[in-house]
């Protein structure tokens, strides 16, 4: 399940352990994050895999782009 689906559960689940990221953009009614800073919370890797010598479209291109950016501005 992706951390987007999870920020509609938070209201009946208690308590969630999401990316930077997801919150970033979460809708801000009727959550409280706390943020947790540990060398081991940053020890998470992405990764983005297509087939050899296929030719990406824009699209793809331009979300990893975002994504790379969006990226960059937390850390």
């Amino acid at each position: 399940m992706g951390e987007i689906v999870l920020l509609r559960f938070f209201p009946f689940a208690g308590v969630s352990l999401v990316g930077g990221l997801s919150l970033d953009r979460r809708d801000k009614e009727d959550l409280v994050t706390v943020t947790l800073e540990h060398p081991v919370l940053r020890q998470r890797q992405g990764q983005i895999q297509t087939m050899t010598g296929r030719t990406q479209p824009a699209t793809l291109t331009a979300f990893v782009d975002a994504l790379i950016d969006a990226l960059d501005q937390l850390a």
